[in-house]
């Protein structure tokens, strides 16, 4: 019991004398810069992110230009083409002659004659069957 009551007035001399309450305010203000620390390697982290994304996206404006500047160019490469080759035919060509006018649509059959069905297209299927009363 002698023991016991030793380790008792032991804990009361370390708390009381501020030991325990220096060492507390010691690894308070170690948590604090730790957690400053954190703070600004979460903000360094987050700004080399942002910059890769910029410079991921630059390159990206930049191929989607390069290819638009490409297309454009193959573009006006094949206009100038044709229109050499329209010059050419043009040339080449004779005016051909204005093609005879249509005949007009077959007259409606006369009275007393069966009509006769010319229409080539498959009979529809997506109907539905009539219903009967």
């Amino acid at each position: 019991m002698a023991k016991k009551y030793e380790n008792l007035e032991n804990a009361t001399k370390i708390v009381s004398g501020g030991n325990l309450s220096d060492l507390s305010k010691r690894i308070a203000a170690a948590e604090k810069k730790a957690a400053d620390v954190m703070k600004k390697l979460n903000d360094v982290e987050a700004a080399r992110l942002q910059a890769r994304l910029e410079a991921e996206q630059r390159a990206a404006a930049e191929q989607a230009a390069a290819e638009q500047a490409a297309k454009a160019e193959a573009e006006k490469k094949a206009a100038e083409e044709e229109n050499r080759a329209a010059a050419a035919t043009a040339q080449e060509t004779k005016p051909v002659p204005p093609k005879p006018a249509a005949k007009p649509a077959a007259a409606k059959p006369q009275e007393g004659k069966t009509f006769i069905n010319r229409d080539s297209r498959p009979p529809r299927t997506d109907r539905r069957p009539s219903a009967q009363f």
